[in-house]
């Protein structure tokens, strides 16, 4: 028999089987399910609703601290409006929930980026109120380049960023806070911002702790209600948002939550709202023994609600209670019940084919595991493994068999395939190192190159940044290499650069320590670590053991080979970079040379040692 017809024999068996049972599993769970379910969803709805809020809350947060710390270190400067609302801009971009994102200036000047809260167009403002254009707020749409295009209005006389509630709240409490709920002072000829908000302000601080203005991220409560609304759609609920005297923040039906006239601000709370649903949802809130979180079944007309509510305390600001309430009508029982039968059923397959599937593979697919060790052993190159398989299956047996030649052919093919990468590997390792080596050394003398000095000095510059270590450079310049050479030639001038390197390679054992052939003949000596004082100490005792080696060099004035060295520090707290320590050891070398040669000189001292 082959192994086709084992499979369908024994999959077709069991499904009758599980038919069978999935009927009577569906008829005794119906309706402990279906509770079950209606709970459950109400649950996931509640959750969604609070994760959102707890999204849209911290959003002025992050935005605000992200700014207080470009400020802090110097990315944006409040003193550059225009690369500041260009900054602003490219965040509104990302954040499509702030409503503003500002600053206010100590002198009470007044930068935003907005996107309106209310009316069609939602493409991005910038606001302006300076003192050379007479504090006037000026609004302005944004051009393609991030930048004020055409002037929508000028209205606002006189106004002062100083006086607005956000920074009035982050100069009174010094730190990132929530401020109250206020109306938006733009005078728009759409009244597109005829809106109130609320979000986050902080002070900001420049790199040298003056204080340079408040920034404020901000969030139409129009834009809350208006997202509660989207999330509440599907559920057929209502969702609201309320601070701790009852006054409504948001809230996902039309009814409004505040009043707005040209002599009037209202908010307006639960219990004064214009919807029945919201006013007997408060009175039941009123009614609860804990009144910071909850669910209960309530009865509200002709329609069962299950409301759940939560209370969530802003960090640095007021603790809102956050409300929703489900009709239980949404859970549409025919539905329920299709849905607990397909869960029914896709568990009772799923464990039932779970109890198939291992039948099939102790009874028919145990040759198969046998061949698959095999193949795992051929793998691992064990070639000496042959294992007995039997098995009525022709497909299995005839595969075996086809196993068996082909890791014959294989063991060979690996053996020869084996020897001829290890030898290309070892060839390609020694060509690898050697070439590494050759980028980074002179040829000439041994030593480190330029390459390779600038590396290590770049390296061990930022070591020193770091753990506040001293770091020392030595320039050296052979003293009338020149003339040396015309006297006696390239072959004896590339000896006398090898006696030099030879002499820097004794005094530069440490690991932190590098030699290197700057060009021609000078050369260099990184020495991480070592103060300056040890750093003259140092070239003195190179210098010094030049002269001893008494190379002849009859165009010298002492008639030996002898080096001048340049020598430079950088201590705690300096803020020279590895080009300007170069230039200063080269600045102290010319020094040596100009005063004689065959001396050790500092640019940070008039010290000159012979």
């Amino acid at each position: 028999m082959t192994l086709k017809r084992y499979i369908i024999l024994l999959l077709g068996s069991g499904l009758l089987l599980l038919v069978a049972i999935q009927w009577w599993l569906t008829y005794q769970a119906a309706e402990a399910m279906s509770l079950r379910l209606q709970t459950r969803l109400a649950e996931e709805v509640s959750s969604q609703v609070n994760d959102k809020v707890r999204q849209f809350f911290d959003v002025p947060r992050q935005v605000v601290s992200l700014n207080v710390a470009q400020v802090r270190q110097g990315v944006i400067d409040p003193r550059d409006p225009e690369a500041l609302v260009r900054n602003f801009l490219l965040q509104l971009e990302q954040q499509p929930l702030l409503t503003f994102l500002s600053t206010g200036t100590p002198e009470g000047e007044y930068f935003a980026a907005s996107r309106p809260p209310l009316g069609e167009d939602r493409s991005l403002r910038i606001l302006q109120a300076s003192i050379a254009n007479h504090r006037v707020m000026s609004l302005y749409r944004v051009d393609e380049r991030n930048r004020p295009g055409q002037l929508i209005d000028a209205g606002n006389d006189n106004y002062d960023a100083r006086l607005r509630p956000w920074f009035v709240t982050a100069q009174m409490m010094g730190r990132m806070s929530w401020y109250p709920v206020y109306r938006y002072a733009i005078n728009d000829p759409a009244d597109d911002y005829s809106a109130m908000g609320l979000g986050m302000s902080a002070p900001l601080y420049g790199a040298d702790d003056q204080f340079v203005g408040v920034i404020t991220a901000d969030v139409s409560i129009v834009q809350l209600s208006r997202w509660l609304a989207e999330v509440m759609e599907r559920s057929g609920g209502v969702a609201f948002i309320t601070e701790p005297d009852g006054k409504l923040l948001a809230n996902s039906t039309p009814d409004p939550v505040y009043f707005l006239s040209r002599d009037e601000t209202r908010r307006i709370s639960l219990w004064e709202s214009d919807s029945p649903l919201l006013r007997e949802l408060g009175e039941l809130l009123e009614r609860q023994a804990d009144p910071e979180q909850g669910r209960i079944l309530h009865q509200i007309g002709n329609e069962r609600y299950l409301v759940d509510w939560v209370s969530y305390s802003l960090r640095d600001g007021p603790t809102l209670r956050i409300v929703q309430a489900i009709p239980q009508s949404q859970f549409m029982a025919p539905m329920l019940d299709l849905l607990r039968q397909l869960l029914l059923v896709a568990a009772g397959i799923l464990l039932l084919g779970m109890i198939l599937i291992t039948l099939i593979s102790i009874w028919v697919t145990r040759p198969l595991v046998a061949l698959s060790r095999w193949a795992s052993r051929l793998g691992r190159g064990d070639w000496t493994y042959r294992p007995d398989i039997r098995t009525p299956v022709q497909e299995v047996s005839r595969l075996s068999q086809a196993l068996g030649q082909m890791a014959h052919h294989m063991e060979r093919q690996t053996q020869d395939l084996e020897r001829l990468v290890a030898t290309r590997t070892r060839e390609l390792e020694q060509a690898n190192q050697e070439l590494s080596r050759l980028s980074r050394t002179d040829a000439l003398t041994g030593l480190a190159n330029r390459r390779s000095l600038d590396e290590v000095l770049a390296r061990e510059w930022g070591r020193t940044r770091r753990f506040a270590q001293p770091l020392s450079l030595l320039m050296l310049d052979i003293d009338w290499f020149k003339a040396y050479n015309d006297q006696h030639g390239h072959p004896a001038g590339d000896h006398c650069m090898q006696v030099l390197a030879d002499v820097l390679r004794q005094h530069t054992q440490r690991a932190t320590d590098l030699a290197a052939r700057y060009g021609g003949e000078e050369f260099a000596v990184v020495c991480s670590g070592l103060d300056h004082a040890r750093a003259l100490g140092l070239a003195e005792e190179i210098r010094g053991m030049l002269e001893q080696r008494a190379l002849p060099h009859e165009s010298s004035p002492l008639g030996v080979i002898t080096v001048s060295i340049g020598v430079a520090t950088l201590n705690m707290g300096d803020t020279r970079s590895p080009g300007q320590l170069i230039e200063a050891a080269d600045l102290a070398l010319y020094r040596a040379k100009a005063s004689g040669r065959n001396r050790v000189v500092s640019v940070e001292n008039t010290h000159v040692a012979h």
